[in-house]
């Protein structure tokens, strides 16, 4: 059909913009799920905010509160295959090692296997069998691989590295090359 734009954000050739409410929560981390809703977060280092994440739908601006047990600020996320979300690290003193896992289809938060090092501004992918790496964060230097299925973190041998930079830019290439 020659009418039609293909692209669902034009009309008559251009885009628009909506304010939207504000939050009751200082939002520092934010993942829009499978389910269309979005996931946002924050912690409690810059305003002493409860440890808890919002649940917003952009279709009814619905929200919905979940709860969690350890400060996410300044962590890092990557998705599993089944569009669950792995956070890895955060707190502001970089002494965290923990990882959870927000579940968009119970709405809930699930502490699972402790990373081998605290990472506060860590970078964190997802690898092309599923698994998810952790490099980075303020004073970890070894990368190391997460596996949901067996819950446990593995150390990678030989690829202890000093990143100088917070959040280092680090992306999976087709080749399966980081």
């Amino acid at each position: 059909c020659p009418d039609v734009d293909p692209h669902p954000c034009h009309h008559d050739g251009g885009g628009t913009w909506e304010l939207l409410p504000d939050l009751d929560l200082f939002v520092v981390h934010a993942a829009v799920l499978h389910t269309g809703r979005v996931l946002l977060w924050s912690g409690t280092a810059e305003v002493g905010d409860p440890l808890e994440s919002r649940l917003w739908d952009p279709a009814n601006d619905a929200r919905t509160d979940q709860m969690y047990g350890e400060d996410l600020f300044c962590s890092g996320h990557a998705f599993l295959p089944d569009g669950r979300l792995c956070v890895a690290g955060g707190a502001p003193s970089g002494s965290m090692k923990s990882t959870h896992i927000f579940d968009p289809t119970a709405e809930s938060w699930t502490k699972v296997a402790d990373m081998n090092q605290a990472r506060w501004y860590p970078t964190v992918l997802t690898l092309p069998d599923g698994r998810i790496l952790a490099a980075s964060g303020t004073g970890a230097n070894e990368i190391e691989v997460y596996d949901a299925a067996a819950n446990n973190w593995q150390i990678v041998s030989g690829a202890t590295r000093t990143f100088q930079e917070l959040y280092p830019s680090m992306h999976l290439l087709p080749s399966g090359h980081i």
